[in-house]
């Protein structure tokens, strides 16, 4: 079965569920990494700046996600792959960004090891999702 294999039938077995638990459990946290990088940023009184130190882990999430929908509905192409990579240089720039604006507590960095190992996590498997080119 491949990754993005959509099991109609009922017969997932172990490893189909702790994958999917792993995948739901790094999405959540990248959003909950963002939603603290947000409230914590308490000192930043520009909204603008505020939100873009904090989209790192929404946007990734919400990247890979797409990748998975692509996947889902048939639509894969390897005509996606540059957009797809160029796309992520949106959370890179939140996580620099959020070295230069975020104004709270400089152990919330942190947090970006689990951000920037699940954006390597989610760059390398939706790259093979939109294209529908598996290793």
């Amino acid at each position: 079965s491949d990754f993005g294999e959509i099991n109609m039938v009922g017969n997932a077995d172990f490893w189909d569920y702790l994958r999917g638990f792993i995948l739901s459990f790094g999405l959540i946290i990248e959003v909950i990494i963002s939603i603290v990088f947000y409230i914590f940023n308490k000192k930043q009184k520009n909204i603008f700046l505020k939100v873009c130190s904090s989209l790192h882990g929404f946007t990734s999430s919400s990247l890979f996600l797409i990748a998975v929908i692509i996947l889902n509905t048939g639509k894969s192409d390897g005509n996606f792959i540059l957009p797809f990579q160029m796309a992520f240089l949106i959370p890179i720039s939140s996580i620099i960004f959020s070295f230069f604006c975020f104004k709270g507590n400089k152990y919330f960095y942190l947090l970006h090891l689990f951000t920037i190992v699940c954006m390597i996590f989610y760059w390398f498997v939706g790259i093979m999702a939109i294209s529908n080119q598996w290793i």
